[in-house]
């Protein structure tokens, strides 16, 4: 075991816990919201818009499931920090920022077609 990357990897996940965790309480007051509103004015524009057929229910799904996916990333995380599989444990925190890139992403791509 080497201690250093031990210790950073502990700090990291540290870090990560208190931050999703913070993302958590912002998600339910404000983003899943305003995301569900965004994709509500979206979607219901009518016919002629240009996006990909599924992305209205892929765009939904990725906000609902955004808890889950902080909790898969962050259990995931420190199981495998136990395991001292540090790059694992720091890819799998990163989990949530890919389904929130996913979200913005989609509705930007959306909203511009």
């Amino acid at each position: 075991m080497n201690p250093k990357r031990h210790a950073h990897s502990r700090m990291w996940l540290i870090n990560a816990t208190i931050l999703e965790g913070i993302s958590l309480v912002v998600w339910r007051f404000f983003a899943y919201p305003i995301t569900i509103m965004a994709l509500g004015g979206l979607f219901t524009l009518g016919p002629g818009r240009g996006a990909p057929p599924g992305m209205d229910a892929l765009l939904v799904w990725a906000t609902v499931g955004y808890p889950a996916v902080v909790v898969v990333g962050l259990v995931g995380g420190w199981v495998q920090h136990a395991r001292q599989r540090y790059r694992a444990a720091f890819w799998l925190s990163l989990l949530p920022l890919g389904d929130v890139i996913l979200v913005v992403g989609g509705i930007v791509l959306v909203s511009y077609s």
